[in-house]
């Protein structure tokens, strides 16, 4: 099963559910969090050992646990309590995180948007002396250019 797939219900089985909704939400890859454990950097994404201290079958000694801590900006009380912490029917860690998914998703739409106006001015040439003309209009200039092309 898939991080992104766990349920409220799901992660509040697990030994720690605060620590396993923090690695859903933060989307942190397994090297970082075995890193920021002490575990070293260079793990498989299905590696054993940091799965099991995550999914509470293994213990998570001090250092690993205030590593932890350190990456999902959070408190050990939180982050190793035994109960999931549930705000408005999302976990706690869902709402600490939605602000970065929000900009990261608003800078990937941008990033979709400029990479399909590349491909428009690689297969339309003129549209690039347009384009380097629009750019020197002011605000004003430019919506005065638009509705008048819409009138047309």
């Amino acid at each position: 099963m898939r991080l992104s797939e766990l349920t409220n219900e799901m992660l509040s089985a697990y030994k720690y559910p605060n620590l396993m909704a923090e690695v859903k939400e933060s989307t942190c890859s397994i090297c970082t969090i075995a890193e920021h454990m002490g575990l070293g950097r260079y793990r498989k994404e299905d590696d054993l050992k940091v799965w099991s201290k995550l999914t509470g079958r293994e213990e998570i000694l001090c250092d690993e646990a205030f590593g932890l801590a350190r990456l999902f900006n959070t408190g050990i009380e939180y982050l190793f309590s035994h109960e999931l912490n549930i705000i408005d029917g999302q976990t706690a860690a869902y709402w600490r995180w939605f602000d970065f998914h929000s900009e990261a998703q608003r800078e990937s739409e941008i990033f979709k948007a400029r990479s399909e106006i590349m491909n428009e001015l690689k297969a339309k040439p003129y549209l690039l002396k347009l384009m380097k003309e629009l750019v020197t209009l002011n605000r004003d200039q430019l919506q005065e250019f638009i509705d008048l092309t819409k009138k047309r």
